[in-house]
């Protein structure tokens, strides 16, 4: 059986932590920086929230990712896409037929046939990110996988607005900055041993 082994300093935990911060207060910034038509005061405050709750959420599934479904239970990335999108399926479903959306995206599929080919690019980039991503996680540790997804949202912010242009702002900048220095502070090494 694998053992998970953790070779780390009481600096590298620190290091880490204020990653984590650099990261979160990046993607704040980033979020606060862009020029919204929302408007209200409220609105902003409530969309703040509901980016901690999304980052927060996040990290629980890499804690539970790395801590339960690796480390106790040696799961294959494989085990774990299915098992998530199985139960993220059941509530969606259930909402989508609550809801009366289900009707209308069954039109508007069957109008639309190269909307198929969207969702098949779509679920087909989503399970292979997904994978690497799951592998990453089983190699190195959730650190190095939060490190990874971090960038590609920067990477994300970036390309959107090459395709969509809109004016920048200093949260842009100081965004990315905290973005990527969250990064580097955060990606310390871990080891695993046979």
């Amino acid at each position: 059986a694998r053992k998970l082994f953790l070779s780390q300093k009481p600096q590298s935990n620190t290091r880490q932590w204020l990653g984590a911060v650099c990261i979160v207060a990046g993607v704040v910034f980033v979020s606060v920086g862009m020029d919204n038509p929302i408007g209200s005061a409220q609105e902003t405050k409530d969309g703040l929230l509901y980016l901690c709750a999304s980052l927060a959420c996040d990290a629980l599934v890499y804690i539970i990712e790395e801590g339960v479904c690796f480390g106790q239970y040696h799961s294959q990335p494989n085990e774990l896409i299915l098992y998530m999108k199985l139960f993220a399926l059941l509530p969606c479903a259930g909402y989508a037929v609550r809801s009366g959306d289900m009707a209308t995206s069954a039109e508007y599929l069957s109008a639309t046939p190269l909307f198929w080919i969207c969702v098949f690019g779509y679920a087909a980039s989503g399970y292979l990110g997904t994978t690497y991503l799951l592998s990453l996680i089983e190699c190195f540790d959730g650190a190095a996988a939060a490190t990874v997804s971090s960038t590609r949202k920067l990477f994300s912010v970036i390309l959107s607005f090459a395709m969509f242009p809109r004016p920048l702002s200093m949260s842009f900048g100081a965004g990315a900055i905290l973005i990527i220095g969250g990064g580097a502070l955060s990606s310390t090494k871990k080891r695993k041993t046979l």
